[in-house]
C-alpha cells in the first residue's frame, strides 16, 4: 500500500549512503524490521548514533511499528538495504 508521506522514503538516501557508518546502522535496523534475522543489529549498535540519525531510526521504528509490512516504500527499502548489505 502506498502510504503517504512515508518516512522510509523520505529518509531513504540517508539510510542508502554507502560511506556512512551511521547509515549502515540504519540500514542494518531497516533489514532486521524487513526480514526479522538480526543482521548484527543490536540496541547497543544505537549509541553509535549520533542525534540526527538516532531520530531518524525513532521515526523510521514507530512507522514500523504502526504500519509493519503494509507500507510500499518500506518494503523497497528493504530490498534495497538487502542488495547492499547482504548482496
Amino acid at each position: 500500500m502506498k502510504i503517504q508521506n512515508s518516512p522510509f522514503k523520505k529518509y531513504e538516501k540517508i539510510v542508502l549512503e554507502k560511506e556512512s557508518s551511521c547509515s549502515r546502522i540504519l540500514r542494518k535496523a531497516v533489514l532486521s524490521m524487513f526480514d526479522g534475522n538480526a543482521h548484527k543489529f543490536g540496541l547497543s549498535t544505537l549509541g553509535y548514533l549520533n542525534d540526527e540519525y538516532e531520530e531518524i531510526f525513532h521515526i523510521l521504528f514507530n512507522h514500523y511499528l504502526i504500519h509493519g509490512e503494509s507500507d510500499d516504500d518500506f518494503l523497497e527499502l528493504g530490498r534495497q538495504c538487502y542488495h547492499i548489505e547482504i548482496l
